[in-house]
């Protein structure tokens, strides 16, 4: 089944979690609060919104490429498989040939409210070229985060040195027309803040923003 939408929710899923230790893809774990794989979140909040879902996946990952074929019948999924990426920017860039008008980039280890983000990011990007769903942690060192001044916005991977008006992103999207160069500009930014070259860049606020791998298997059932 193929729905008609202009936008479509992209999901990196082409790493092996190898900090986790898990003996299973990471997308395939079950939070102790809830009572499906990991990555079902993500899929039920594309056909929530009415969009096509695109797993980036690696044929070596059988267990997670098996669990996505046999979703195929309840979800609009399409999965993509390379054959290694250096980053989940490099991942999103090899599947340029899936990417639709618009693209909203949501991470399939994560959680955040509200989920009605979504649909703020898709209606911005009408008029956007990107735009970043942010929320404020503790410490930037470990998020990607962006800068934004006088209509002018910075991008950095892990910053090393931040300000106080600093954010980090939870998800973002892009129009096709610019994801290139938004994605290589992320590659590009390891540690310090690069400018993006285009103007009326949008951010819209988080209430809430977890990624639920960086504390360990304590939150999986095993």
């Amino acid at each position: 089944m193929t729905l008609s939408s202009t936008t479509k929710l992209l999901i990196p899923a082409a790493g092996f979690g190898k900090r986790l230790q898990a003996n299973r893809s990471k997308e395939l774990l079950v939070l102790k609060e809830e009572s499906e794989p990991m990555i079902e979140w993500a899929l039920k909040l594309a056909k929530l919104n009415k969009m096509n879902a695109v797993i980036i996946s690696r044929e070596d990952k059988v267990d997670l490429n098996v669990f996505l074929e046999k979703k195929k019948a309840t979800y609009d999924l399409e999965v993509l498989y390379i054959a290694s990426s250096l980053e989940w920017a490099d991942s999103l860039l090899q599947a340029e040939m899936l990417w639709a008008d618009r693209n909203i980039v949501l991470l399939p280890d994560t959680r955040f409210t509200p989920t009605s983000i979504i649909g703020s990011l898709n209606s911005s990007l009408i008029h956007a070229p990107y735009n970043f769903a942010t929320f404020q942690p503790k410490s930037l060192n470990a998020w990607g985060a962006v800068r934004c001044k006088d209509k002018k916005c910075f991008i950095a991977e892990k910053p090393q040195v931040t300000i106080a008006t600093d954010l980090a992103w939870g998800l973002f999207g892009f129009n096709r027309a610019y994801g290139k160069t938004l994605l290589r500009t992320i590659l590009k930014s390891t540690s310090d803040f690069i400018l993006l070259p285009d103007e009326n860049i949008e951010t819209i606020p988080l209430e809430q923003f977890e990624d639920k791998t960086r504390s360990g298997l304590g939150l999986f059932r095993l």
